[in-house]
């Protein structure tokens, strides 16, 4: 991926851009993400799997947010 491609944080407060920043924005990551709450609005994660090729799972205790597949 193109780094000069604008990618919009997902997070509250970019908690994803903190993560890939510290990382070198690491490609093929694996990551967990616990308290997840939805898949993509304030996600830590999505950004990193759509864009970085993570793959991982997410945890969250509100039958509500949960999520099969992608």
């Amino acid at each position: 991926m193109n780094m000069e491609t604008k990618i919009e944080s997902a997070s509250q407060i970019y908690q994803d851009g903190i993560v890939l920043g510290l990382l070198k924005h690491k490609l093929n990551g694996t990551f967990i993400d616990i308290g997840c709450a939805e898949p993509i609005r304030f996600s830590n994660s999505y950004v990193m799997e759509k864009y970085f090729n993570w793959s991982g799972i997410g945890v969250d205790i509100l039958n509500a947010n949960i999520v099969t597949g992608k």
